[in-house]
């Protein structure tokens, strides 16, 4: 969360901390309910707003270009959020590069990745979970 300090620190104000969350499943007749689910209840426990969530259906995360996650990245453009969450790496994408293009793209735009199930934030702060990152990114191309 963003905060405010007055000159000895006091906090003014809490800014809120807004997420939209990412599902992704390759055919028409799976569902992201288990996904959404999951991220909806981090979100809550962190105490975050969800502000909006991007689900593509029945689209292979091989290509680098689905309606949903094109929509995400031009809102993330716009700092419509604060962080992206997705359930796990590869419902993001299973190419590696596109993967962390993508991650990259969202980090210079200011706005956070975490994939809640493997416990990746990309925040630039962690350098551990950059490297775990990079790692199940290119599992996950496997």
């Amino acid at each position: 969360m963003t905060r405010q300090q007055s000159g000895n620190g006091a906090s003014l104000t809490e800014a809120p901390f807004n997420a939209a969350i990412y599902a992704r499943v390759s055919t028409q007749d799976q569902n992201c309910e288990m996904q959404i689910r999951e991220l909806r209840e981090y979100s809550v426990r962190r105490g975050w707003n969800l502000v909006a969530e991007y689900v593509d259906t029945g689209w292979s995360g091989a290509k680098a270009s689905r309606p949903q996650l094109d929509e995400l990245m031009k809102d993330a453009a716009l700092r419509r959020f604060d962080a992206v969450m997705v359930w796990k790496l590869d419902r993001f994408g299973r190419s590696v590069r596109n993967c962390l293009d993508g991650i990259e793209s969202l980090r210079t735009n200011g706005v956070r990745f975490l994939a809640v199930s493997q416990s990746i934030d990309a925040d630039e702060s962690n350098p551990t979970a950059r490297l775990l990152l990079h790692i199940l990114a290119s599992v996950g191309r496997i």
